[in-house]
Parts: structure tokens; C-alpha cells; sequence
């Protein structure tokens, strides 16, 4: 597979659980000054092409606030011969909101819920 989708949740887990991501957000540089997160690299997807000398060399995880333009990014990458590429199926908004969420949280809420 070229690019491997992942969800916001999962992504989550595989951080729990040592996994080290490399966050490319490709959403326009203007729009990434506004609100980022915290120790992403931002590579718009239009100069996704030129910038490969820029690309760490680590698992490149691909977020946008449209997930079609994050995936579109990890095709061309792959296609620049880069392996290893994750995309977010969820948005951005999803994503930092998701990794934001304290798990303890999380199970206390299912707990009362029960």
C-alpha cells in the first residue's frame, strides 16, 4: 500500500506505545501559523514536491484540515520513492483534539457511563 490511513484514535495508541510519528501538517502555510501542533513541520501539500531535502527520514505521519489533501501529499511522497507514510483519516481539528484528550478522562467518562 502507498499510503496507510489511520484514525486520530489510533494514532493516540501507537504514541502510547512508543511509536515515534513525524507530524507533516499540509494545510497552507498561513493557516498552520494560526494553530499547529506542538512539534509538527509544516509543508503545505503544493510544495510537497520540492521539498523532500526537508523530509525527516523517521515514519512521516500527513494531517490537513481535509484529509483528501493530506492522503494526496503521502501519494506524491511515495511516488518521490518515500516509504513509511501514514495519513490521518480524520481532520486536523480531530486530530489535535484527540491527542489533547487525557486518557484517564477518557476511562473515567466510560466508567460513569456503565
Amino acid at each position: 500500500m502507498k499510503v496507510s490511513l489511520i484514525t486520530a484514535e489510533q494514532i493516540k495508541e501507537k504514541m502510547l506505545k512508543g511509536k515515534i510519528f513525524a507530524f507533516i501538517d499540509t494545510r497552507p502555510s498561513g493557516i498552520f501559523k494560526l494553530s499547529d501542533i506542538a512539534g509538527s513541520k509544516n509543508i503545505p501539500l503544493e510544495t510537497i514536491e520540492t521539498s523532500k531535502n526537508i523530509l525527516p527520514s523517521r515514519t512521516i505521519l500527513l494531517y490537513d484540515a481535509d484529509p483528501t489533501r493530506s492522503f494526496q501529499a503521502g501519494v506524491k511522497l511515495y511516488d518521490m520513492g518515500i516509504s513509511n507514510i501514514y495519513s490521518c483519516s480524520d481532520n486536523y481539528t480531530t486530530l489535535k483534539k484527540v491527542l489533547l484528550t487525557n486518557n484517564t478522562e477518557k476511562e473515567s467518562t466510560n466508567n460513569n457511563q456503565k
